[in-house]
C-alpha cells in the first residue's frame, strides 16, 4: 500500500500591494523534507542521521531464550539500536539495483542473540551477515544489507522485523519515487484596475519535476483562475489566467492555492494478509488476533466490512433489491 497523507497547503503572507501566491509540494509530510532535498541514497547515508524510535511490536520474556535474564539496557529503550532508523532510497533508476546498509549495535553489557527479517518483497532482499541467529558482542555492530529493484519510480514501502531476546520492533523501509513541482511565480500584481471591470493577467506554469502533476488552483473573490484544474506532464508548460473584478474602490489581496498530487494512500496495514482460526469444539469458543499498523500522521477511523469496496457492497444490495 502506497503511502501517504493529507497535505497542508503553504499560504503567503498578505500585502495590501496586490496579489500573492505560494505553491508547495504537496507529498506526506513525513516525507517533505526528503523529497525536496533529492538526495541520493548514497548522499543520504553519508550525511548525519536524525534518529527516530523503533516501532515496538512486543517485549520478550528474556528467560525462555537467555540464561541472561537482566539487561542494562533501560526498559523503555530497546536493547539494540538502528542506524539509520529508517532506511531510505531516492533518486533511482527502474530496473536498477540500489544497496543501502542498516547496522544494528548491542546496547546491553553481555553478547545478544540478534535476527532480522523481511518479509516476502519482489523489490527488496535483506542479505544477512550470517544464515542463523547469532549473538552480537556487547558494543559492537552487526551491519545488514537491503537490496532494491525497482520496477517503477514509484513510491515503495516495506519493514524489517528485529528480533531480540528482549524485544520485536521494526525499521521501516521507504523509496521515494518521483514526485511533481511546479514553477510558479510568488506574486502577482495588478496595480490600480479600474471597478467593475475585469482586468486579466496571464502566467506561465512549468512542471520542472519528474512526474506528471494533476493541480487545482483556488483562491478567493473578486479574484478568480482560468484553468482551475488539469494536468501538467514532465517539462510542460501552460498559461493561467487570473482575473480581478473589483466590485468598489479599495485595496484587495487574496491568496492563492495550488494542490497538486493530493490523492495518496495513507500509510496503513494490517500485519498479515489473511487470518485462520484453528478447529473449535462445539458449545467453546476460539479467537486469532491480528494488529492494525497506522505509520501515517493522522487518525484512522475504521470498522470491518464484508466487502472489499463500496462498490462491491452496492452490488450486493442490488442483488437483494
Amino acid at each position: 500500500m502506497a503511502s501517504g497523507k493529507t497535505p497542508r497547503p503553504m499560504r503567503s503572507s498578505r500585502r495590501a500591494d496586490g496579489f500573492q501566491s505560494r505553491v508547495v509540494a504537496s507529498h506526506n509530510p513525513k516525507l517533505v523534507r526528503e523529497a525536496e532535498e533529492s538526495l541520493s541514497s548514497k548522499q543520504r547515508l553519508a550525511r548525519p542521521q536524525k534518529m527516530r524510535r523503533p516501532r515496538t511490536a512486543q517485549l520478550r520474556d528474556m528467560g525462555e531464550v537467555s540464561h541472561q535474564k537482566f539487561s542494562a539496557v533501560d526498559r523503555d529503550q530497546r536493547s539494540f539500536q538502528a542506524f539509520p532508523s529508517e532506511v531510505v532510497f531516492e533518486n533511482y533508476i527502474p530496473h536498477q539495483f540500489y544497496i543501502a546498509s542498516l547496522a544494528l549495535r548491542n546496547k546491553d553489557r553481555v553478547p545478544r542473540l540478534l535476527n532480522v527479517i523481511l518479509g516476502n518483497s519482489p523489490y527488496f532482499e535483506l542479505i544477512s551477515p550470517s544464515d542463523e541467529d547469532y549473538k552480537v558482542a556487547p558494543g559492537t555492530s552487526s551491519t545488514y544489507r537491503i537490496l532494491f529493484r525497482p520496477d517503477e519510480n514509484k513510491d515503495y514501502f516495506e519493514e524489517l522485523i528485529i528480533i531480540t531476546e528482549r524485544e520485536k520492533f521494526f525499521v521501516p523501509i521507504r523509496a521515494i519515487g518521483a514526485r511533481a513541482s511546479l514553477d510558479f511565480p510568488e506574486q502577482l500584481n495588478f496595480s490600480e484596475c479600474p471597478v467593475r471591470f475585469s482586468t486579466q493577467k496571464t502566467l506561465l506554469v512549468r512542471n520542472v519535476g519528474k512526474r506528471e502533476a494533476c493541480y487545482s488552483i483556488t483562491t478567493l473573490s473578486p479574484f478568480s483562475v482560468d484553468p482551475s484544474i488539469g494536468t501538467l506532464g514532465v517539462g510542460e508548460a501552460m498559461q493561467v489566467t487570473v482575473e480581478f473584478h473589483p466590485p468598489k474602490t479599495g485595496v484587495y489581496t487574496s491568496p492563492m492555492i495550488v494542490h497538486y498530487d493530493t490523492a495518496v494512500n495513507a500509510d496503513i496495514r494490517l500485519d498479515k494478509s489473511s487470518l485462520t482460526v484453528e478447529k473449535t469444539s462445539l458449545t467453546l469458543s476460539k479467537e486469532s488476533s491480528l494488529v492494525i499498523h497506522n505509520q501515517s500522521g493522522i487518525t484512522a477511523h475504521f470498522q470491518w466490512k464484508r466487502f472489499v469496496d463500496e462498490e462491491e457492497e452496492e452490488q450486493q444490495k442490488l442483488r437483494f433489491v
